[in-house]
């Protein structure tokens, strides 16, 4: 993820909002070991801050809501905007993570499952986790290049016209 900030799109809606949902994610896991050692005020502050600057729930919805862009079905994505099954995934997960809170706070577990809500915890943490890592590849793969020629492949096969011809590195090295 780091290596994502730091590419020439890493301050985008897209960027902020993945990433900035796996932390959110990441500290929401640590919650039950920051609870033992009661640092849930710190835990609170760090979050609320992490969302409020990258315009994430529950401070903020920048990243991903455009008012300038009218929502309509079959309008054209911007550059940087996410589609929207990565909206409703990342607003559930907060959804989730919200509902988690309160039933920590004031529901009991099962007097025979007394790490319930911990468990549950990690499983969706790892889920979570597990998405966040297939899309941070996806994104390093297809911003190295490597994936060009391959997609240009898939286009002369449908039939659509190529707009550009991929630079192998070899060549770009030739060239300088």
């Amino acid at each position: 993820m780091t290596l994502l900030l730091g590419s020439k799109d890493g301050l985008s809606k897209e960027y902020r909002a993945w990433i900035g949902w796996a932390n959110l994610v990441g500290c929401w896991t640590m919650f039950p070991l920051l609870k033992k050692d009661e640092l849930k005020t710190p835990y609170v502050v760090v979050s609320m801050l992490w969302a409020y600057l990258l315009g994430l729930p529950p401070t903020s919805v920048s990243a991903y809501y455009d008012p300038d862009q009218e929502n309509v079905p079959g309008r054209e994505l911007a550059p940087d905007e996410l589609r929207t099954p990565t909206k409703i995934l990342h607003f559930q997960t907060y959804i989730v993570m919200a509902f988690w809170h309160l039933l920590a706070a004031f529901a009991s577990p099962p007097e025979d499952k007394p790490d319930l809500w911990i468990v549950v915890n990690s499983c969706i943490g790892a889920a979570c986790f597990g998405i966040c890592y297939l899309w941070c590849t996806w994104k390093l793969i297809t911003e190295s290049g490597l994936m060009d020629e391959y997609f240009q492949y898939q286009q002369m096969r449908e039939g659509t016209p190529v707009t550009e011809t991929p630079v192998r590195p070899q060549e770009r090295k030739k060239s300088k």
